[in-house]
C-alpha cells in the first residue's frame, strides 16, 4: 500500500505500508482503505485519487461490497462518503503512468 500527496504537480508527502499475508483481491481492498485513511488525515488534502489495478476491487469500493474483505470495502465507502466528493477511484493497469 502506498500514499502520495501531490501539490501543484509535485509529490510533497508519501508513505507506504506492508499488508502481511493477503491474496491480491483482499490486499487491494485493505490497501485502498488504509491509503484513504492516511490521505484523509494529511493536512491540506483537497482531493484524493486512488489508483487500483483490479476491476473487481474498484466495483466493490464504488458499489456493493463483496463478502470477501467486506469490512474494508464498507469502511472505504464510509470514508469516501464523508469526504463529500474529494475521493476518486481510477483504474490503473499495472500501476503505471499515474499523473494526478
Amino acid at each position: 500500500m502506498g500514499v502520495l500527496n501531490m501539490e501543484r504537480g509535485k509529490g510533497t508527502t508519501w508513505g507506504k505500508g506492508h499488508l502481511h499475508t493477503a491474496v491480491a483481491f483482499d490486499g487491494e481492498a485493505k490497501g485502498a482503505r488504509q491509503g484513504l485513511e492516511v490521505a484523509m488525515r494529511m493536512a491540506g488534502t483537497t482531493h484524493i485519487t486512488c489508483y487500483i489495478d483490479n476491476q473487481a476491487v474498484i466495483q466493490g469500493l464504488a458499489n456493493i461490497a463483496p463478502k470477501s474483505s467486506q469490512r474494508d470495502f464498507l469502511r472505504y465507502q464510509e470514508l469516501a462518503e464523508q469526504s463529500k466528493g474529494r475521493v476518486q477511484i481510477r483504474w490503473s493497469p499495472g500501476h503505471i503512468n499515474q499523473r494526478e
